[in-house]
């Protein structure tokens, strides 16, 4: 044995000692150097010796146990073999996140792409990692509580898993001087977790909803926090697996309008509609534009353009008005006789009586159309908003306008569309357009908007 390692037997043994009473520590201090055997030898100077000199390389392998599953990360991450060791003694955990592969991956990614770095930073103290190893626990100790709170980490972030507590295995790292340690830890979680592949977390959590389709409020978690597409896409491929009147029921009461419409959709479609589906979906569009609804269930499938075309049926439909044209040919037959006889009067009578009305010169201002001064100009505040945005910037990029028409639980089309009908009684034409990604007003209406935004005085 050398001395080194004597040393650090004597270090270890003394740390294991503490807290222990006479009798246990004659114990503990038999049994420790009972294993040891001492062969320290007086040699003689003067007599040469052959030197055992290897210039082979050293065998970095190294028996993970368990971990031997991620040899090929460990040695991406380019751990040595005193490394390996370390992370040897850390004990595989049996729980629902371990036994899903997709989830286990992540997190020993998480976990070993973290300790690696621990080891390399410089300014972080790594000797109770390093030192304490087997037949000591309390190298053991701190990577297995780092394991633990890298599990809580992500259990957060994957929500379909039950919580865990880690406050014990803190304690741990702090009666051990390691709080630093657990300090970096979090930082580096956090990062690691914010730039996950969207695949990959979709992967996970789909992975475990097709596994447990029973559990619809998990479900209905999911798609609540995906984008439009992604729901219309998750449903739709799904639908067959999961209950689906619970699963549409509930999502036609989220608070987002085109997730409503989407669970209507699928009331209607598979015949689970109730009468309080009804009152629900009349929130939603007017009530003399139900049957317009129903025929587009039926006819049409699901996608973002119907979603937006049902969302646009809340406002009361134009009457259109019947002409029966028998009737119409029989006035203006009418009519024709009518004027045909004012003519006769007029060329036999004085015409003097007629006095022709002076005519009225209407100025037309060129490239703009007059807005009448007489009604006043009622836009909602959202619009004018909006507006005012895009004319103190020249136009609102398309990824921009949607967050904006997301916030007031609409589709991009539905409202641009809105606020042009808002516009339409002043303006009579469209007055928002999408130009290459871009959203803008219409540069022969600008000076117009500026005129309803600021007033004549500051247009």
């Amino acid at each position: 044995m050398k001395i080194d390692d004597v040393v650090d037997l004597i270090d270890g043994l003394l740390k294991d000692l503490q807290g222990l009473d006479k009798k246990s520590k004659k114990k503990t201090y038999k049994r420790k150097l009972g294993k040891v055997e001492f062969n320290f030898n007086i040699e003689d100077k003067n007599e040469e010796r052959p030197r055992n000199i290897s210039y082979e390389d050293p065998d970095d392998t190294y028996d993970l146990g368990f971990w031997s599953e991620y040899k090929n990360l460990v040695g991406k991450l380019t751990y040595n073999r005193e490394e390996m060791k370390l992370i040897g003694q850390v004990n595989r955990r049996f729980n629902q996140v371990w036994s899903h592969k997709v989830s286990r991956d992540l997190l020993v990614e998480s976990y070993l792409t973290i300790v690696k770095k621990a080891l390399d930073e410089k300014s972080l103290d790594t000797e109770k990692i390093r030192k304490y190893t087997s037949p000591y626990t309390l190298s053991k100790s701190i990577l297995e509580a780092l394991l633990l709170v890298t599990e809580e980490k992500f259990r957060e972030d994957f929500w379909i898993y039950a919580k865990i507590d880690s406050s014990k295995q803190v304690e741990v790292l702090e009666k051990n001087d390691s709080m630093d340690l657990l300090e970096y830890f979090l930082k580096e979680l956090d990062f690691f977790y914010e730039n996950i592949d969207d695949l990959r977390k979709e992967e996970i959590f789909e992975n475990y909803l097709l596994a447990n389709p029973k559990k619809t409020k998990d479900w209905e978690r999911y798609i609540l926090e995906a984008d439009l597409s992604k729901e219309i896409s998750f449903v739709e491929s799904h639908k067959d697996l999961v209950d689906m009147e619970r699963l549409s029921r509930n999502l036609s009461k989220a608070d987002f309008p085109p997730t409503q419409v989407l669970g209507f959709y699928y009331l209607f479609k598979y015949g689970k509609f109730q009468n309080k589906d009804k009152k629900g979906l009349l929130d939603l569009i007017h009530e003399e534009n139900y049957d317009i609804f129903i025929s587009l269930v039926e006819t049409r499938e699901v996608s973002i353009e119907l979603i937006d075309e049902i969302l646009n049926l809340d406002k009361k439909p134009k009457k259109k008005i019947q002409i029966d044209r028998n009737k119409l040919n029989s006035s203006r037959k009418d009519l024709d006789k009518t004027v045909s006889m004012v003519e006769d009067f007029l060329a036999d009578g004085d015409t003097d009586i007629f006095e022709e009305a002076p005519r009225q010169e209407t100025k037309i201002e060129e490239g703009s159309k007059d807005i009448k001064e007489d009604e006043g100009i009622f836009i909602s505040e959202t619009s004018r908003k909006f507006l005012k945005l895009i004319l103190e910037n020249g136009f609102v990029e398309e990824a921009e306008a949607s967050k904006i028409a997301l916030e007031e639980g609409k589709i991009l089309n539905s409202f641009i569309g809105d606020i042009n009908d808002e516009l339409f009684d002043y303006i009579d034409d469209q007055t928002l357009v999408n130009e290459d990604g871009k959203i803008v007003i219409d540069s022969f209406y600008v000076e117009m908007i500026k005129e309803i935004i600021y007033g004549k005085d500051k247009s």
